[in-house]
């Protein structure tokens, strides 16, 4: 899997986000490691001219360029000057604007080429350090970046005709990213290996996007806004592992770990198609995201407070909305190949969902269901081996079966309340794989109360068939044993025999 270089990293990389210690360096030093580390990591980096003007290194039209099978990237700066303060300490400076290239071309062999613009306003970085130790103090009132598909390139003429254009020569999709009061530091340690530490602070983003079928009317156009960024991230590159291609940075030992915390957002997205425009608004008080990669393992996370959906269509006779008091999720495991299981956990959690009265009215216009909140919330645990390194380059999984063997699984909750209806369990099973498929040990405990209820009033809804609610009790009959009033439990029973019992009679 290669990833494509993004103008985010190209921003970075031209900016130079960093922080650090106040040691002396000189304007020369800083740009001749910037050119050693960029080429470490994957990237050319070359000024047409270079000129000395008292304390100050002015490059001109510094190229920015990296290249590999799947993807091209190229970035010019019309200038960089970086003076020399006088305490050790080197100011960089940059022009208003820079313009770039990037194309990728994925699996079908199709390229897809963009068109990309990025913009400043009075930015500047504070270097300092030593030529090991490099530390960036930055300041930018606003930096936006802009890309725009390139449309394909004309078909040449029959018979020394005019080259015609291609039917969807006009741009397809639009993106613009703006960002305002940007404060942030950036350490760059190491040469074999390239350590980096950040810490940001964003006042506002702003995202502006659109995009165009060309074969039809269909399209679509997206708003967004997100405040008070505060992100954090550690990284690790080894010398002449490229950065643009994760899967071969990965097994050369790249390791990331980021964190972003945010407040308000707000996010629109209208549409148009034959079925006629639709317009979904998501906004939220605040969240966060965090991730770690290694060559060993990844975690993935992250929260919502407070969201409010909100949709509108011309198939609706109302617009429709909920809420949601808070969503999470929280994925971690390994990745390495591995003789010994490794902790992996999958997380979920759906707090207090609650449609709208409009929403019910449409879904549930007699009133037969509860219009209580809906939760739902997921905990597991376990031990899983790798069976191949699922970063490595070359194939990606033995010839037969998954790539991943789960020796544990623990179900420490599970728990969906939705309509009257709540269903909870938990659970412990272990595997034996030595027999090919997987044979489990273990039991589970499951809990339904108001189940059977649930289904009456979607049967006289029309949304369930008689039948489906015969089959469900004759289950519950088999399955489960009675609790209480539109109540069952029920416990499962894996044995290494391969048996399988519910509440103590055979069912395999």
């Amino acid at each position: 899997m290669a990833q494509r270089f993004t103008p985010a990293a190209a921003a970075a990389i031209v900016m130079a986000l960093a922080g650090g210690a106040a040691q002396a360096v000189t304007a020369d030093e800083v740009w001749d490691i910037w050119q050693r580390q960029y080429s470490g990591a994957g990237y050319s980096v070359a000024a047409a001219a270079r000129d000395r003007q008292g304390d100050t290194l002015v490059l001109r039209d510094v190229a920015l360029s990296s290249h590999t099978d799947s993807a091209q990237f190229d970035m010019t700066v019309p200038e960089i000057r970086l003076r020399e303060i006088g305490d050790g300490r080197v100011e960089v400076t940059f022009s208003p604007e820079a313009r770039g290239q990037s194309t990728a071309t994925p699996e079908d062999g199709t390229p897809v080429t963009m068109d990309m613009v990025w913009q400043q306003r009075d930015s500047m970085a504070i270097v300092s350090g030593t030529p090991d130790n490099l530390g960036y103090d930055v300041t930018s009132p606003e930096v936006s970046v802009e890309m725009t598909e390139t449309p394909p390139a004309p078909t040449p003429g029959a018979d020394g005709a005019p080259a015609q254009l291609s039917p969807d020569a006009s741009p397809r999709l639009r993106t613009k990213i703006t960002a305002q009061d940007i404060v942030g530091n950036h350490l760059l340690t190491g040469d074999a290996q390239q350590q980096q530490q950040s810490q940001v602070t964003v006042k506002s983003v702003q995202i502006d996007a659109s995009g165009a079928d060309a074969d039809s009317d269909n399209g679509f156009t997206l708003t967004g806004a997100v405040a008070d960024l505060v992100m954090s991230g550690r990284n690790l590159l080894p010398r002449g592992a490229m950065s643009t291609d994760m899967d071969a940075a990965l097994s050369a030992g790249m390791q990331m770990d980021a964190d972003m915390r945010y407040g308000a957002s707000d996010f629109t997205v209208e549409t148009t198609s034959d079925e006629g425009p639709m317009t979904i608004r998501a906004r939220a008080a605040g969240g966060s995201l965090d991730m770690a990669l290694s060559p060993q393992a990844m975690r993935y996370a992250g929260t919502n407070t407070d969201t409010t959906l909100e949709m509108t269509s011309s198939k609706l006779p109302a617009p429709l909305s909920a809420t949601l008091a808070s969503t999470n999720f929280d994925l971690s495991g390994p990745l390495a190949k591995s003789d010994t299981p490794q902790p992996f956990t999958a997380k979920l959690g759906l707090t207090d969902l609650r449609l709208s009265d409009t929403a019910w009215q449409i879904l549930d216009q007699a009133g037969r269901l509860p219009h209580d909140p809906a939760t739902v919330t997921l905990d597991l645990t376990g031990m899983a081996r790798p069976l191949v390194d699922l970063f490595a380059q070359g194939p990606a999984a033995p010839a037969q079966g998954l790539p991943v063997e789960v020796s544990q699984l623990d179900i420490n909750t599970l728990h969906a309340n939705a309509a009257g209806a709540e269903l909870t369990g938990t659970g412990a099973l272990s595997f034996d794989n030595s027999q090919g498929l997987p044979v489990p040990d273990g039991t589970v405990d499951l809990s339904l109360t108001g189940g059977v209820k649930l289904l009456e009033s979607l049967s006289e809804m029309g949304l369930v068939q008689r039948d489906q609610i015969m089959l469900a009790r004759m289950l519950l009959g088999l399955y489960a044993v009675p609790s209480g009033d539109d109540a069952y439990s029920s416990q499962i029973e894996f044995r290494p025999s391969g048996e399988i019992l519910a509440n103590g009679q055979r069912i395999r």
